[in-house]
């Protein structure tokens, strides 16, 4: 499972389009809550797959958590991820990692950057494997991860491969993320 959400920031509202377990965006109803900070729950139920978010017109939040999906009986949500905001702050090491741990790869320490960026480059079947000189992402790996954010937020990945991958390949997306994320782009 690696349901997430996908964001498109105009300057005073985020919008977020929510996928399935899939990587499937939402084209349906479905129920969801985002909390701003430490505020209250927001609840909602969208009618195609996309929420707004408004923003706070006096600071941008670090962080907004989303809930979405069919409620269980205890009143959880099945699916639910953190949002970095301003993914398109700071160096690019930090922009890339905030991109990762929003599409649900685990990306904090340097070991799981590096994990993250193989696994995403598997996962979206990109030729590069790993990190360029210097720790930098390569060029295509960058170009994929950027358009992701600058799209329509869709983050469906390509059908895998006819072919298993090598032995050495990295552990599989259920292996290194907790089954959640979101893509989104921010713009000023």
């Amino acid at each position: 499972m690696w349901p997430h959400a996908a964001i498109s920031a105009d300057g005073d509202s985020l919008m977020i389009r929510l996928h399935d377990e899939n990587v499937t965006p939402f084209a349906q109803a479905v129920d969801y809550q985002f909390t701003i900070g430490s505020g209250t729950p927001t609840p909602g139920t969208s009618p195609d797959g996309w929420v707004t978010v408004p923003l706070p017109t006096d600071s941008c939040p670090d962080r907004i958590h989303i809930e979405w999906g069919a409620k269980r009986p205890d009143g959880t949500f099945p699916f639910a991820q953190d949002i970095f905001v301003d993914c398109d702050d700071g160096q690019e090491r930090a922009q890339a990692g905030n991109k990762l741990s929003n599409l649900g790869y685990a990306a904090g320490s340097d070991d799981q950057y590096l994990q993250a960026v193989l696994q995403f480059q598997q996962d979206y079947a990109i030729a590069e494997k790993g990190l360029g000189d210097g720790g930098q992402l390569q060029p295509q790996t960058h170009d994929k991860l950027w358009s992701l954010f600058d799209s329509d937020c869709d983050a469906t990945r390509p059908p895998p491969p006819s072919t298993p991958p090598p032995s050495s390949a990295p552990p599989s997306q259920s292996d290194v993320s907790d089954g959640t994320g979101s893509c989104f782009s921010y713009e000023d």
